[in-house]
Order: C-alpha cells, then structure tokens, then sequence
C-alpha cells in the first residue's frame, strides 16, 4: 500500500516534471533537483519493498542507481558534494543498507550505474 502511494504521489509527478522540461532551458537548472528527488523517493521506496519482502527491491534500487546518476550528469560541483553527504545525512537514504549506500557513493564519485 505504502509502495502504491509513493509511486502515486512522488515519483510519478518526478517523472511527469521530469518529461515536461526534457526539451526546455530549464531542464538545465533542475535537472540535478528532479533526478535527485526521484532517487530520494526510490529510495524509501527500496525500504518499503525490502519490509514488505517483496522481490521487487532489487529493481527498484538499480532504477534508484539510474536516477543517481542522471542527476550526476546534471550537477554541478557544489551540488555533488552535497549529494554525497546527503546519502548519510538525509532520513531517506539512511533506510537503506551501508552496502546500498556505498554503492550510491560510487555512482556519484564515477557515474558508473
């Protein structure tokens, strides 16, 4: 139920703004913003699959990975450091796994999904 929300309420308005600035100049100027919000939802999305013992967890953080990564193309270098911190700092990626979020650290230091 709670995936079924999140996917409903966060990602799926991410993805939409995600869609309607794909052509536009401000895709520039919140590329990083948007990419990284969809991982933060991916990310508690990833928990909640993981509690509910669903198979599906193991997508849902590949596509986190993705995300990660597009918002690392998009940012600048301010904004990576502050992502990089972040994966310890902010309540939705600490419901992830030391292993999950050292994974997370290695795509946003290389890119590598």
């Amino acid at each position: 139920m709670y995936a079924a929300e999140l996917e409903t309420d966060a990602l799926s308005p991410l993805r939409e703004a995600v869609a309607l600035l794909q052509n536009s100049e401000l895709r520039k100027s919140y590329g990083f913003d948007l990419y990284f919000d969809i991982a933060r939802a991916q990310a508690v999305q990833t928990a909640i699959l993981r509690e509910s013992s669903s198979h599906q967890e193991t997508k849902a953080f590949e596509e986190l990975k993705v995300n990660l990564q597009t918002a690392r193309e998009n940012a600048k270098t301010s904004q990576l450091d502050a992502a990089t911190k972040g994966l310890d700092n902010e309540i939705t990626f600490r419901l992830l796994t030391p292993n999950e979020r050292q994974a997370l650290r290695k795509t946003l230091a290389t890119g590598a999904p």
